[in-house]
């Protein structure tokens, strides 16, 4: 896994602990290792603000390098619940893991070329313990 590859994710995992913490709900940010607890702790606290930032983040990356093992889909939702929901589509090795967001900020730059060979939305693991599960892949299992 490349540098840019591991930013991307390490977002993705921002993302979801951000969104968590516009939510209170702390058990994500509470099991991450140590190498990403400190950010972690940052989004945790800042909320939905900082998911719409590390959202934007990751998909301005994955456009730009446009990585093998990262993918993104872009569906408008219910404008009265949100504007997007973000799929994210990661493979790690053979597996392949997905992660999801709803999300209220401009994302209209991405929709046009959004469809990056995504494939099947896979009803699986929730995206709080994917994002656990990346993490330590990133960290290696040290806590």
């Amino acid at each position: 896994m490349n540098h840019t590859e591991r930013r991307i994710l390490r977002n993705i995992i921002i993302a979801q602990v951000a969104s968590d913490g516009g939510k209170d709900k702390p058990w994500l940010v509470n099991s991450l290792p140590s190498a990403l607890r400190e950010a972690g702790m940052k989004a945790y606290k800042s909320g939905y603000s900082a998911k719409d930032v590390a959202i934007r983040a990751a998909l301005s990356d994955i456009a730009r390098y446009n990585p093998d093992c990262i993918r993104f889909f872009i569906m408008k939702d219910d404008p009265k619940k949100a504007k997007y929901i973000v799929y994210f589509d990661i493979r790690i090795g053979e597996e392949r893991k997905q992660v999801s967001f709803h999300t209220s900020c401009n994302l209209k730059r991405w929709v046009p070329g959004c469809n990056r060979s995504m494939g099947k939305w896979t009803p699986g693991a929730g995206s709080r313990q994917i994002c656990l599960e990346i993490a330590n892949l990133l960290c290696g299992s040290e806590r």
